[in-house]
């Protein structure tokens, strides 16, 4: 069975529109091998932030779930409920290269974002033009360096998780989930979940979930963030609610690694957009925003001009 059927099996489950032989064929596809039951596991890391996904809880996933992960004969399933949010990943068919790491290994992502599983059994998704090593063999500390942008999932463990990102900036948890922007443009840590200590000039900054830390000038600044679409390059999707258009441009421009440019004598009006787009080229997001918009635009590399735009 396709990775698409069974994904459309377990939307039609979650949906409450499944029939008898949806369930019979989900039940064979789960029998097949030991990789298809460990992909549903793994599948709840890259949604980390259930709470962020509530416009997707239109109908009662858990009866759904139950019907999914129902026990067959005397074998029982001992898997945690992935919740809403893995509606999206079950319509999308969402592939990463993944990795199992090895002491003292090096890895690095580029034109597509890279799954490594380390040996604590941490997660870790590198975005494009990323680069992760290992520095040492975990056994007081558990040590890492990146140079480009990771969203960390630490598996919980008495000895500290630390990110190097220069002689004298890491990041250091226990066991938390949390992303990090160092691809050249300052540092920027978000922290989805735990607790986490960003050691920069000298001192540490303690985040708690919800919380952010950005360099701008040189300066560190702490917010608190509610951008569902950080986490884009992971879930390979980009969600809009009456979103301002100037926002939207921002965001598809981040997830495509492009820049939006305003043509001359051209002013970005005062619009909102709404709209879910999940694994779709840019071609196809650009298309939707000609419709839209009645955007025209000139492509020059990996820069958009637009030329003309309206509400």
């Amino acid at each position: 069975m396709g990775s698409m059927d069974i994904n459309k099996i377990i939307l039609q489950l979650l949906n409450d529109k499944s029939g008898k032989e949806d369930y019979r064929q989900l039940e064979s596809w789960k029998e097949e091998t030991a990789e298809n039951v460990k992909w549903l596991e793994d599948m709840h890391a890259v949604w980390p932030l259930e709470s962020e996904m509530g416009s997707y809880q239109q109908f009662d996933s858990q009866k759904g779930w139950r019907k999914i992960m129902r026990p067959k004969g005397n074998r029982v399933l001992k898997m945690a409920a992935l919740g809403a949010a893995f509606i999206l990943l079950a319509t999308a068919t969402v592939y990463y290269l993944f990795i199992r790491e090895t002491p003292l290994s090096e890895f690095q992502s580029t034109d597509d974002p890279v799954n490594v599983a380390l040996m604590d059994d941490s997660q870790i998704w590198l975005n494009t033009q990323t680069r992760l090593k290992v520095e040492n063999d975990f056994a007081e500390v558990r040590l890492v360096s990146l140079s480009g942008e990771a969203y960390f999932n630490i598996a919980k463990d008495a000895r500290p998780f630390r990110v190097m990102l220069e002689p004298d900036v890491f990041v250091e948890v226990l066991g938390t989930s949390f992303n990090i922007d160092h691809s050249g443009n300052g540092l920027a840590v978000q922290v989805y979940s735990g607790r986490v200590a960003v050691h920069v000039l000298d001192r540490d900054v303690i985040l708690e979930k919800g919380d952010g830390l950005k360099e701008i000038n040189g300066n560190y600044v702490k917010f608190r963030f509610n951008d569902r679409n950080t986490l884009s390059y992971v879930s390979q999707s980009l969600v809009f609610e009456d979103t301002p258009l100037d926002k939207v441009l921002k965001d598809i421009g981040r997830h495509y690694k492009i820049e939006f440019i305003m043509g001359q004598s051209v002013l970005l009006p005062d619009c909102v957009f709404s709209s879910t787009m999940i694994n779709q080229s840019l071609s196809e997001v650009l298309n939707e925003l000609e419709k839209i918009f009645q955007l025209s635009y000139t492509k020059h590399e990996n820069r958009i001009v637009i030329d003309k735009v309206k509400c």
